[in-house]
């Protein structure tokens, strides 16, 4: 994976690595919404559409062994 500079503002990550990866997420996964809002995985799923939709939002997380440990879709105050 590499981060490119378009400009001062403009970043684009691209993976360079074809191999398209899936993560399991379980009751234990910590997930966060931009307005800090904790959810379940089933929360997830029912506002997923609302989640995938700010193609601005930087969603950050964590795995291990293939399992996510938390996702966060913007909370970073």
């Amino acid at each position: 994976m590499e981060i490119q500079y378009k400009n001062v503002d403009e970043r684009v990550i691209v993976n360079k690595n074809p191999k398209i990866r899936t993560y399991i997420i379980e009751l234990y996964t910590e997930i966060a919404t931009k307005d800090c809002k904790e959810l379940t995985a089933l929360d997830m799923l029912k506002h997923k559409n609302i989640l995938l939709k700010d193609k601005t939002a930087i969603v950050i997380g964590k795995s291990k062994d293939g399992k996510m440990l938390s996702i966060n879709f913007g909370c970073y105050g």
